[in-house]
This record gives structure tokens, C-alpha cells and sequence, in this order.
């Protein structure tokens, strides 16, 4: 990926709401975080060398090639991901995410993924997981269903902050009385 020492204006003051919005909704700072723009191919590539840097940079090329075609694979309906990086977070934005209206909102999401890597031991487990991903270490069963486990609560954190922000409200389901 080319190196660009300045990052679109644009993107620049979305972070900047989208951080302190973060950091105000959770209570935690964020960790520091390097932002990059990408296409899917960079970004797929991106993660892959990231991913290796840190879990020790000893991953096989099998591991990195197999986990940057899933992150290739995820970003055709992902405009961003969150990426643990050997210092802090890197967080990568499409192109196309750059130019779109909700770019602030994907940046909350994403920035509360940040925030979740950085909480007590979250790290270590998502490093563990990293090194699964690149074949370097086996999981067994219930660790595995574990770490599925926390990805979704994850996720579900981050999508409700992120709809909070873009001012929807959340839809609860409720009983129908008979």
C-alpha cells in the first residue's frame, strides 16, 4: 500500500466527531489509532501484514495469503475494519466509504472496536485468535465457541452505538399479549 502522510480533510473531521462521541458514550479513551484509506485488495493485504507483525511477523504465507482473502471477502459489503496493529489500532476505510454520507457513523463503529480491543485481556485473547486464524496455534472447541461468543457481543456493541449516533432508535422486540 502506498504511504500517504495526510489523510483526506474529510475523513479528518470524521474521526475527530466520531472519537469524541466514542469516547463519551463508553467512558474509555481511545487507544492510539493509525487510519489508513484503502481499496479492497489493500486493505486484504493491509490485514494480512498486520496480522503477522503482531503475532511475531513467524506467520506462513499459506496463513497470511488465506486470511487476507477473507478480509478481501468481507470488505465487498464492509466500508471499514479494526485491526489490532503492534501499536495500538489500525483502523482501514474504503475509497468508497471516504465519499459516503455515513462515513462519520462507520467510523463510530469502528472506533468502538478499537476501544474493545484495548479492554483488560482482550488483546492477548484477540492475538491468540489471530494466530489460529494465520495457522500458527490451535484453539480448541470451547475456545473457539468462546471467542465467537465475544466477536458477537462485540459486534453488537459497536452497531448499537453506531445506530445511536446515526439517531435511530433501538428497536426492542416485545410480546404480543394473547
Amino acid at each position: 500500500m502506498r504511504t500517504v502522510t495526510t489523510v483526506p480533510e474529510r475523513l479528518e473531521r470524521a474521526a475527530a466527531v466520531a472519537r469524541r462521541f466514542v469516547e463519551a458514550r463508553l467512558g474509555e479513551p481511545l487507544p492510539p489509532i493509525c487510519i489508513a484509506v484503502a481499496t479492497r485488495f489493500q486493505l486484504a493485504r493491509c490485514a494480512a501484514r498486520t496480522a503477522a507483525a503482531v503475532v511475531g511477523g513467524r506467520a506462513p504465507r499459506l496463513g497470511q495469503f488465506l486470511y487476507g482473502l477473507c478480509m478481501w471477502r468481507e470488505a465487498r459489503t464492509g466500508l471499514a475494519c479494526t485491526l489490532l496493529a503492534p501499536a495500538g489500532v489500525l483502523v482501514i476505510v474504503t475509497r468508497q466509504a471516504v465519499g459516503d454520507p455515513r462515513l462519520t457513523d462507520y467510523l463510530v463503529h469502528e472506533f468502538v472496536h478499537a476501544v474493545q480491543a484495548h479492554r483488560p485481556g482482550r488483546r492477548e485473547q484477540m492475538t491468540e485468535r489471530l494466530r489460529f486464524d494465520l495457522g500458527m496455534a490451535h484453539l480448541d472447541e470451547a475456545r473457539q465457541y468462546g471467542e465467537f461468543l465475544r466477536h458477537e457481543a462485540e459486534e453488537g456493541e459497536a452497531y448499537r452505538i453506531q445506530a445511536e449516533h446515526a439517531g435511530l432508535s433501538p428497536l426492542i422486540p416485545t410480546r404480543r399479549s394473547a
